[in-house]
């Protein structure tokens, strides 16, 4: 008896074991089409106006399988948005506002059956760092604007909330530390994407002059 019981346990684990093996499923992944600095390691983030590319993966038994002759439908927020044999990708411009996100579904006809992901993508703001290059210097980082590159966004500083002048995102900033010598000074700086005014972000710094 204690035999049978054995053998039925092993055959158990043999299949699900085999079942493991040979399931698929299909892997989506996102990027996001913006600026960041060159020396920026990590992912864009999903700004509006970007270029959000969605690719899909299909898997099986740990590997990856070809999926060229594979028929692929896609879904954005649960409508139908494209469908084709070998469409592992799909790209479109991000029109909503930050703090929403995305649904994103596709579906893979492979071997008779219909392998389905879903990934879902949040949407954010672009950002900016006040970066000090010298005790008197300093220059914007933008990250994640819908831009070339820094030298496409107009940047307006000011000295205690005194406006001081307009220098494009390449720019550097300088003023002179005399007149806020022994008390500090307030530098904001606002980064606006001409070509997207709605694009603005702000970012202030307390400098200690000595």
């Amino acid at each position: 008896m204690k035999k049978k019981i054995f053998i039925f346990i092993t055959l158990l684990f043999l299949a699900s074991t085999a079942e493991a093996q040979t399931s698929s499923e299909l892997l989506l992944t996102w990027k996001a089409r913006n600026y960041a600095p060159p020396e920026y390691p990590g992912k864009h983030l999903a700004t509006p106006g970007s270029i959000l590319s969605v690719s899909a993966e299909l898997i099986s038994g740990g590997k990856f399988i070809d999926t060229r002759q594979s028929s692929f439908t896609w879904y954005v927020d649960g409508k139908l948005s494209q469908k084709g044999a070998g469409l592992k990708e799909i790209s479109f411009p991000i029109q909503k506002s930050y703090g929403n996100e995305y649904t994103i579904r596709a579906s893979a006809r492979s071997g008779g059956k219909d392998i389905t992901g879903t990934i879902r993508i949040p949407t954010f703001r672009p950002e900016i760092v006040l970066e000090r290059r010298a005790p008197n210097t300093l220059r914007v980082l933008p990250y994640f604007f819908t831009i070339p590159s820094p030298e496409s966004l107009r940047v307006s500083w000011a000295l205690d909330d005194v406006s001081q002048k307009i220098l494009s995102g390449a720019e550097d900033f300088l003023f002179s530390p005399v007149e806020f010598q022994g008390r500090g000074v307030r530098v904001s700086a606002r980064a606006m994407n001409p070509a997207r005014p709605t694009e603005t972000r702000e970012g202030v710094v307390r400098i200690d002059v000595r």
